[in-house]
């Protein structure tokens, strides 16, 4: 399994070996910065700190991900994502010694195929440390960043944002030890498009909406939706869970924040806010 953290994306995994002994003293590696955006051809540097207690070597690679309508991301899907830059990574050096506490610079550039299609093209460098071992088990420290490579030509930012509603989630299956009610929950659901052609990186508080009850102007509950990145021509569903004590018509706004010009990237034009007004019956 991979955590996502960071802004938006470092990705960082523990991958555990068969066994039920811990390592004495685990490797952990960090990166910056966490995520790239390489303009063409130009190179970017990573800096790998490994900050346990032995000495490692950091394999370096790259790979895909994917981004579900769920907003959660798949890293090396069994299908190449249309618009993969993997083949158009070089990172070097292809492995990294690094003593405990010690860091090292990854080297990251890409060839664009020539026919590549303007915009964002996603890949990921996968930096992962020789495993510590401990009785059976062999713990490896993986983290990846993600990597936007931007061909140049007409770069579009557009985002389409589809109607609030209310649904009702069904509760997850019962397990034959489970002990928990299956509850239905209701939340506010929310679809955004991404049909422009660069990735639009949407942090918390970017995905806001407020509540308010009939005509009232006060706020009685504000709903956050989670971290993630819209993909060019992909979109994702927020589903904000609400108090179940909030019940009748309601006021909800919600306001789309995009990431600015300079944090969106080299050549990217403005995006304004959207800011919508709908009645829901919660």
């Amino acid at each position: 399994m991979t955590r996502w953290l960071g802004a938006m994306f470092g990705a960082v995994a523990a991958l555990a070996g068969a066994g039920s002994a811990l390592a004495d003293s685990p490797p952990s590696l960090s990166v910056s910065p966490p995520f790239v955006v390489l303009d063409g051809a130009a190179p970017a540097t990573l800096t790998v700190t490994n900050t346990g207690t032995e000495a490692t070597t950091i394999a370096v690679t790259t790979g895909n991900y994917v981004v579900r309508a769920d907003g959660s991301v798949q890293v090396d899907p069994p299908l190449t994502p249309g618009r993969s830059a993997r083949n158009w990574l070089r990172v070097s050096p292809a492995n990294l010694p690094l003593a405990a506490g010690a860091s090292g610079t990854v080297s990251v550039n890409a060839v664009p195929a020539r026919a590549a299609a303007p915009g964002d093209h996603q890949a990921l460098v996968l930096l992962t440390s020789a495993g510590a071992t401990g009785g059976q088990v062999a713990i490896q420290a993986r983290v990846g960043v993600n990597v936007l490579v931007r061909v140049g030509g007409p770069l579009v930012r557009r985002l389409a944002v589809a109607r609030l509603r209310v649904v009702t989630l069904k509760p997850p299956r019962r397990t034959p030890t489970s002990a928990t009610p299956r509850v239905r929950r209701r939340v506010l659901r929310i679809r955004i498009a991404n049909q422009g052609n660069l990735a639009e990186r949407l942090l918390r508080r970017q995905v806001v909406v407020y509540l308010r009850r009939g005509r009232a102007k006060h706020v009685v509950a504000t709903l956050l939706a989670k971290s993630t990145v819209i993909l060019p021509g992909l979109g994702v569903t927020f589903d904000l869970p609400y108090s179940p004590r909030l019940k009748g018509l309601f006021r909800a706004t919600l306001v789309v924040r995009p990431a600015s010009q300079v944090a969106a990237g080299p050549g990217s034009p403005v995006l304004r806010r959207t800011k919508r007004t709908v009645s829901v019956r919660l």
